[in-house]
């Protein structure tokens, strides 16, 4: 049996249990809208759906640091509440 036939075959209640932790937290949301496209880049505003929060970039590499600064955090933050959770004994 292949791994996608395994998966495809287990019980809901299997599957839930087996994911990896990280799967079952919440994601984050960017909405991102292209204003202009300018020497070779775009340009707008990317928003952060959770938090409501609107930020303007300038090139789509300043999108992805942007993006990739938010996601960084919260994995960091989630990385505190794990060990946490370990030191205090808390199950998750």
């Amino acid at each position: 049996m292949t791994e996608y036939e395994r998966i495809l075959t287990m019980k809901k209640s299997d599957s839930l249990n087996n994911l990896p932790r990280a799967m079952d937290r919440q994601k984050s949301t960017f909405i991102v809208k292209v204003e202009y496209c300018q020497n070779e880049t775009w340009q707008g505003r990317v928003i952060w759906a959770e938090e409501n929060r609107s930020v303007r970039f300038r090139s789509a590499l300043e999108l992805f640091r942007l993006i990739n600064e938010v996601v960084e955090k919260e994995n960091n933050d989630l990385k505190r509440e794990d060990q946490t959770c370990l030191r205090s004994g808390t199950e998750f």
